[in-house]
């Protein structure tokens, strides 16, 4: 491994720092922090045209105060935009909430009428790996059915590809009942894309055509860039930042990460990524898992891949997105991912049986392995045999954990 010389700056006084020497680098800053504005959100001219409006993206969003007083246009329809779109709306001193849909999702409630988070089952190993994939399907068209017919009954344009397809995006709906009541009540409405246009005398223009004309405030629901331009610069940033160009079975470019297993730099094995991961899943697993098996790489407590291995695992992860062109790159599936991590660190959990084996007459043991079936997979499950076990405080969380 090549040493690193880190050069960071004082984010308050913008004062630079003592350089640091490093033999490895991990870069945590995650993707979520850098966010990506459209050109007439940041372009200062185009911005300008928008008038005294109030215009942030929504990682500037903090409550409803600076928008009272008139209508609200919130520009997407992601995890953030419904978010913030429900708070405007129970807020009576808001007037009318418009959500603009360039193109459709998959909205997924994150829990069912009574409250029960679905993730607890559909992270769990029976779902992924025990139910067939058609059941699996139907299981989740089942989930999301209403949903989803209510959006596309309020305007919300069909996804790319269909429900559930790689090109379709996915919006986490957190809370379901509060949110059909204001879309069905009609303080939210669904409307077309608006791509910064205005009339002359100020009011804001669809790109259908239909003209917006109480607009106190537009939020920027437009997602993040993935800031290596600024952490890595733009040289290493280019290498490591690639995307299948638009064609005919896409319009979008699809951006993705050149990495191995979505976390190490193939051409130089001392620069690892962390937490640039999206999953339908514990995430705060997947960035456990990540973490563990770059410090376990770092410390030579597991072999380094060759440099054909890293080659090929980064080649191959190219080529299922120029196949699948989904909408989202650098989702996981989140079990599979976080067992493969832990099959080289040597810490996957063991299979039910195996539990029972020498336990047959104990509650606890039968206790285990049905969470480890049919229960979330959470971060303990990697703690119990293997590389940093704790198998006495992980099966005491596990047998305890309530489904």
């Amino acid at each position: 491994a090549k040493q690193w010389t880190v050069r960071a700056r004082d984010c308050a006084t913008g004062r630079e720092l003592p350089p640091v020497m490093a033999d490895f680098v991990m870069v945590c800053t995650g993707k979520l922090w850098d966010p990506s504005l459209p050109d007439w959100a940041s372009a200062p001219a185009k911005r300008a045209a928008l008038g005294d409006r109030v215009v942030v993206h929504s990682n500037e969003y903090r409550n409803t105060a600076p928008f009272r007083g008139g209508d609200v246009l919130v520009v997407g329809v992601g995890n953030s935009a419904l978010d913030v779109a429900l708070e405007l709306a129970q807020d009576p001193q808001v007037g009318q909430v418009f959500m603009s849909a360039r193109r459709g999702t998959t909205v997924i409630p994150t829990q069912d009428s009574s409250g029960h988070p679905h993730d607890l089952f559909l992270t769990s190993r029976f779902f992924q790996y025990k139910l067939p994939s058609k059941l699996r399907m139907l299981y989740m068209y089942r989930m999301t059915k209403a949903a989803n017919e209510a959006f596309a009954k309020a305007g919300l344009p069909p996804p790319p590809g269909g429900l559930f397809s790689p090109q379709s995006p996915g919006s986490n709906l957190k809370q379901a009942e509060a949110f059909m009541k204001e879309l069905n009540r009609g303080r939210i409405r669904i409307i077309s894309g608006f791509a910064g246009e205005t009339t002359a005398d100020g009011h804001l223009v669809l790109t259908d055509g239909t003209v917006l004309d109480a607009v106190k405030g537009i939020i920027a629901c437009t997602g993040y860039k993935t800031g290596l331009n600024r952490t890595l610069g733009p040289s290493l940033a280019a290498e490591i930042m690639r995307e299948v160009p638009a064609d005919e079975k896409s319009a979008r470019p699809v951006p993705y990460l050149h990495l191995y297993k979505r976390t190490l730099y193939p051409a130089d094995p001392s620069l690892f990524l962390l937490g640039f991961i999206t999953s339908f899943g514990n995430e705060a697993c997947v960035g456990e898992m990540q973490a563990r098996w770059a410090t376990a790489m770092a410390a030579g407590q597991i072999p380094t891949p060759s440099q054909a291995e890293l080659a090929q695992g980064a080649s191959q992860f190219a080529a299922n997105v120029r196949r699948l062109r989904p909408s989202v790159a650098e989702f996981v599936r989140f079990i599979p991912f976080v067992d493969d991590l832990a099959a080289d660190l040597g810490c996957s959990p063991p299979e039910p049986l195996e539990v029972l084996k020498s336990r047959w007459f104990s509650p606890a043991a039968w206790r285990l392995a049905y969470n480890l079936t049919f229960g979330p997979v959470i971060q303990s499950q990697f703690r119990l045999r293997g590389r940093d076990a704790d198998p006495s405080r992980a099966e005491n969380i596990l047998v305890r954990s309530k489904l």
